[in-house]
């Protein structure tokens, strides 16, 4: 079972995800997270990504809190992905 598992999470690890196209007519949805050290965004539709966006702060900047640092990043896709 851990031989399984550990085959799973190096496979997930190694290939590249294959992004959907968008339905239009279905919801968008778009999950947010931060830490210290960064900002990461996925944009789906519930079955997988159609987006994704991941960038790191400054090292040197001052530190953010998290509904700040995610306020940063949630208009970085309209620069990537037009929908």
């Amino acid at each position: 079972m851990v031989e399984s598992a550990f085959a799973t999470l190096r496979e997930a690890l190694s290939t590249a995800p294959v992004l959907q196209l968008p339905a239009f007519y279905k919801l968008f949805i778009i999950q947010c997270d931060a830490s210290g050290t960064g900002f990461g965004m996925v944009l789906h539709q519930g079955a997988g990504p159609l987006a994704y966006v991941s960038h790191p702060f400054a090292q040197h900047g001052p530190s953010r809190p998290t509904l700040a640092a995610i306020s940063l990043g949630s208009s970085l896709p309209h620069a990537h992905r037009p929908f």
